[in-house]
Formats: C-alpha cells, structure tokens, sequence
C-alpha cells in the first residue's frame, strides 16, 4: 500500500512538473527576487551592447506582493 502511495506521488509530479516548476518560480518572485528574472529577460532580448549600457539602471519593481496581498484581503472578508 505504501508503494501504491509513493507510485502515485511520484506520477503527480511527473505529470504536473511544468505546473509545479510554473509555481516555484512564482514563489521565488514573490519572496523579493525578481532582478534575476528581468536580467535573463533583457540580456536575452537586447543587443549585448545595450545591454551593456543599460544594466545598472534595471530597477526591479515586484508587484505581484501588492497585488496578491490587495486580493487576498478582497476574498478574506466575510459577506454580508
């Protein structure tokens, strides 16, 4: 029985990884660590010269804690 229950753990995170790694990438910008991302994505999207000249001017504003603190207290008041 216990295997059955390792098996089926082991098969849910198999089916689900893109899913699972989606979220674990949206903790890890909501826990403040949002300039790697916004690094990749400019360094990949620039030319490497105006990346150059551009980088120390990347300023990282995460929104997603304003955002998700802003609704969770929507859904968190009782109705009336």
């Amino acid at each position: 029985m216990l295997k059955d229950k390792r098996k089926q753990i082991i098969d849910y995170i198999k089916a689900n990884k893109a899913f699972l790694s989606n979220n674990a990438q949206a903790l890890d910008i909501y826990q403040g660590n949002l300039l790697p991302y916004v690094d990749t994505i400019l360094r990949d999207s620039l030319s490497d010269t105006y990346y150059q000249a551009i980088k120390h001017r990347i300023l990282p504003i995460n929104i997603l804690q304003r955002y998700i603190d802003k609704v969770s207290t929507t859904y968190s008041k009782p109705l009336e």
